[in-house]
C-alpha cells in the first residue's frame, strides 16, 4: 500500500533503515523519499540476534531502489539547506516522517507540511538528547514518543507514548534504538491508515525535564546495569513433530549434565499439560506455548541456567521475538521432510491430518515456517543419528 500522502526525509543512519524496513515489511510505503546523501557511510556490521531486530546493513538507497519508490537525492547533511526547503514545498503530501539529525528550523517547519517524528523516551517526562539512557538510569525503563514537531524542542502535539521492556546485552544506539522508534512508528501508521487521520493532542509543556547529551561515564554505567553477566545458553531445537527434535534434546541434555553444567530441559508437549493452561493446538493457543517457552527460557538463561528445549517452533516471527529476548539463544533447526516425519509416525498422526481427520497440524494444516536464520542445521533424513549427534556436540563445544 503507498500512503499518498506521506513522504520522509532521511539520511543514511540505522533509523531510517529500521522505518523503511519495517513499514516495507507492514506494507505501509511513503509516496516519496527526500534521501539527504552522506559522504561519510559507516559499515554496520550485525550478529543473527541483532538481524532479528532488522537488517543494519541494508542501506536505505537498495530498499529504496529494490522498492522502486519515488526519491529526489540531495547531496548535503544540512536539513536546513536551501535545497531541502525547496524540495519540501514542491510536495503536495501532507506528511513527513522525519528520519534525520538535527532541528528543523522555523523556513521548515512552516511549509505547510506536518514532520512526524519518534523521539526516543516518553514525553513529557524525557525531552531533549540521549533521554533512553536517562530513563534507564532514573528508572529502568525505556520508551519512545510519537508527535508532530514544532518550533520547541519536543514540545509539538502528541500522537502516542509508548514503553518497551529493555533487552539484555544488546546495542541500544544502533539497534535497539531504531527497532522500538520503528515499531512505534508503524503503531501509529497503521492507525492512521484505519482512520485516515493522525490523531493527536496537545502535551503540557509545563511538566517534564529537558535532557542534554549525556555524560559518556553516565551512558557507560547505563549500559552496565543492563548487561548480565554469567548467562545461561538457550539451545531451541525446532522441527517439524517426528523429525527428531526430542531425541536430539535429550541426548544434548545428558552431555549437558555430564559436563556439570546447571541445565534443565523444556519440552513443549510436556509444558502444555504441566502449566494446566488448557491450551488446545489451534494457532492462537500455539503461539501462547510458544510465548510461555520464551519467557521460561529467558528467566532460567539469566539465572545462569543452561536450557535444552524441544518446541516445533513453526512461527518466524515469534523465533525472532525469542532471539530479540534471549541473549544466548541457539536455534537448532531439526530438518526432515514431511513424508519421512509421516513414514515414522507410530501414531497415525499425519495420516489422520491429510485425511482432514485431524485439524491444527503443523505441516498440513497449520503452515511451517522454514527457518532461514538457524544457528545449525542438523538433517535427520540425510544423516544418521551418531552423525547428527556429533555435528551438535561439535556446535556446543565451540559456543555457538
Amino acid at each position: 500500500m503507498i500512503l499518498n500522502d506521506v513522504i520522509m526525509m532521511a539520511t543514511e543512519q540505522p533509523r531510517s533503515r529500521a522505518y523503511l524496513q519495517k513499514m516495507i515489511e507492514n506494507d505501509m510505503i511513503p509516496n516519496y523519499i527526500i534521501y539527504l546523501y552522506d559522504w561519510e557511510k559507516r559499515i554496520y556490521n550485525s550478529t543473527k540476534r541483532e538481524k532479528a531486530f532488522f537488517n543494519i546493513e541494508k542501506s536505505l538507497y537498495d530498499l529504496i531502489i529494490e522498492n522502486k519508490i519515488g526519491f529526489t537525492i540531495i547531496y548535503s547533511k544540512d536539513i536546513n539547506s536551501n535545497e531541502v526547503l525547496q524540495e519540501i514545498k514542491k510536495r503536495n503530501e501532507k506528511y513527513v516522517i522525519f528520519s534525520a539529525s538535527g532541528i528543523l528550523k522555523k523556513e521548515i517547519l512552516n511549509t505547510n507540511k506536518k514532520f512526524l517524528h519518534i523521539h526516543p523516551g516518553v514525553i513529557p517526562e524525557y525531552r531533549g538528547s540521549t533521554c533512553f539512557y536517562y530513563s534507564m538510569i532514573k528508572e529502568n525503563k525505556i520508551g519512545a514518543t510519537a508527535l508532530f514537531l514544532n518550533d520547541k524542542i519536543d514540545q509539538g502535539d502528541i500522537i502516542k507514548a509508548k514503553e518497551f521492556q529493555i533487552p539484555n546485552n544488546i546495542n541500544i544506539d544502533d539497534i535497539f534504538d531504531p527497532y522500538i522508534r520503528s515499531m512505534l512508528l508503524v503503531e501509529v501508521l497503521k492507525e492512521y491508515v484505519e482512520k485516515t487521520k493522525f490523531v493527536s493532542f496537545s502535551q503540557n509543556v509545563e511538566v517534564g525535564e529537558t535532557y542534554y547529551v549525556i555524560h559518556p561515564i553516565l551512558k557507560h554505567l547505563a549500559i552496565l546495569d543492563n548487561n548480565i553477566e554469567n548467562i545461561g545458553n538457550v539451545y531451541w531445537f525446532i522441527g517439524l513433530s517426528g523429525s527428531g527434535k526430542s531425541t536430539l534434546a535429550n541426548k544434548l541434555y545428558s552431555y549437558l549434565k555430564n559436563k556439570n553444567r546447571r541445565v534443565k530441559l523444556l519440552d513443549g508437549d510436556e509444558l502444555r499439560l504441566k502449566m494446566g493452561l488448557n491450551l488446545g493446538y489451534s494457532i492462537e493457543d500455539r503461539k501462547k506455548s510458544f510465548n510461555i517457552c520464551i519467557y521460561l527460557a529467558k528467566l532460567l538463561a539469566e539465572n545462569g541456567i543452561d536450557v535444552v528445549i524441544a518446541h516445533i517452533g513453526a512461527f518466524e516471527e515469534l523465533r525472532n521475538k525469542a532471539r530479540i529476548e534471549i541473549v544466548n539463544y541457539n536455534e537448532i533447526y531439526v530438518k526432515c521432510s514431511i513424508e519421512e516425519c509421516a513414514r515414522r509416525d507410530t501414531k497415525g498422526y499425519y495420516k489422520r491430518a491429510l485425511n482432514r481427520e485431524l485439524k491444527d497440524f503443523v505441516g498440513v494444516n497449520i503452515p511451517f515456517d522454514e527457518p532461514m536464520n538457524s544457528d545449525l542445521v542438523i538433517d535427520t533424513e540425510r544423516e544418521s543419528v551418531d552423525n547428527c549427534y556429533c555435528k551438535l556436540k561439535k556446535h556446543v563445544n565451540l559456543g555457538k
